[in-house]
């Protein structure tokens, strides 16, 4: 069970969304785009509001609506928020408010005509605000880009500036999340003079393996040190006795980097390490999707021996990766798998894809 909700999480990350980034559900932005109505007003009592200002939807000034007590604190230039997704005309609206301040307010303002536009303007509009004072802002900023694809979020990597970027990425106060984001913003500008701070962070003996840096600081490492670092990583993160649950977030980082990179020699490398990977007793399964993305068939052997798994996913992931290849030689083991289960091996015709990866 515990292997299955490992691979689950793998296989569910967010399509198209920027890797290792976790964008969060309840952001100002988000509230605001998914509202039908958008109003500033004043508290008349306990969860009684009068309506002050209507700023989106079809909500009428002066009326008295319901909701729950407010989130926040009050700002004497500022105001009180209040948004619903259900129709204005009932009683009870379904957001609480939240205090804002005057920055905050001009914020919904400008932000209001955005959630209609195309999402680059909206990763642009987010770019422009990313770290800004206010919580509420940074994050709202935050969540727009974390959910773009990552060559959309480095597209807008000259909005902050690079300099700008990277000292937000070693800026301890900073939540990890958001210098995660910065660091994949920021690492394809990085050089070999970076390589000093970058081999300090990512092997620091603080650095958890569940980290939201880990993966990026690994991306960025590689960018600068090419497949001599490769080595390093598996060292240190890749031994034998690391559970899944620790390594996911390593294969994933070296498979954006041997999918994106130019350098053939980090190319080779790194499909090594997948190679070697595939064949681990119990961390093989999770190796299988990038070989057959980079339709490197040399796993074939050890992948078809997965097959004999008892559990369902790694036999989907088996016959996927021979999906992935035309070859007389593919066609024969899904053959033979399918003298082992040939329902499931009748139904499972998608071939693997990069978005399978969750890289992009």
């Amino acid at each position: 069970m515990k292997a299955l909700l490992i691979a689950l999480l793998l296989l569910t990350s967010v399509a198209g969304a920027c890797p290792f980034c976790a964008p969060s559900e309840a952001d100002l932005f988000s509230e605001l785009q998914d509202a039908q109505s958008v109003v500033l007003v004043s508290k008349v009592e306990t969860k009684k509001y009068k309506i002050l200002e209507v700023l989106k939807g079809q909500a009428t000034v002066g009326k008295i609506v319901l909701a729950a007590e407010p989130k926040g604190t009050s700002s004497p230039q500022g105001g009180l928020l209040l948004t619903t997704a259900a129709p204005a005309n009932l009683p009870y609206w379904s957001d609480a408010p939240r205090y804002l301040d005057a920055n905050e307010i001009a914020f919904v303002r400008k932000a209001l005509p955005i959630t209609r536009e195309s999402q680059a303007k909206k990763w642009d509009f987010a770019a422009s605000y990313l770290e800004h004072p206010s919580s509420e802002i940074a994050n709202a900023a935050y969540s727009l880009l974390a959910a773009a694809p990552l060559s959309e979020v480095q597209k807008r990597a000259k909005v902050p500036s690079n300099a700008k970027l990277l000292s937000w990425v070693k800026n301890g106060k900073i939540p990890e999340e958001r210098r995660a984001l910065y660091l994949l913003m920021a690492y394809p500008s990085f050089t070999k003079a970076d390589t000093p701070w970058l081999k300090s962070a990512l092997f620091h003996p603080k650095l958890s393996p569940m980290s939201a840096l880990l993966g990026p600081y690994i991306v960025a490492y590689l960018q600068v040190t090419g497949s001599s670092g490769v080595s390093e990583v598996q060292k240190r993160f890749l031994s034998a006795e690391a559970p899944a649950s620790r390594t996911l977030t390593v294969t994933r980082a070296l498979a954006l980097v041997g999918h994106r990179t130019s350098s053939q020699p980090l190319k080779d490398t790194i499909r090594a390490v997948f190679l070697k990977e595939v064949a681990h007793p119990v961390r093989g399964p999770y190796a299988i999707a990038p070989l057959a993305v980079w339709k490197d068939y040399r796993a074939a052997p050890t992948v078809e021996k997965l097959g004999s798994r008892k559990d369902t996913w790694i036999k989907v992931a088996v016959i996927r990766y021979f999906r992935s290849f035309s070859g007389a030689e593919a066609q024969a083991a899904l053959g033979r798998l399918s003298k082992v289960d040939g329902g499931l091996v009748s139904r499972t015709t998608d071939a693997y894809k990069v978005s399978d990866l969750g890289i992009e």
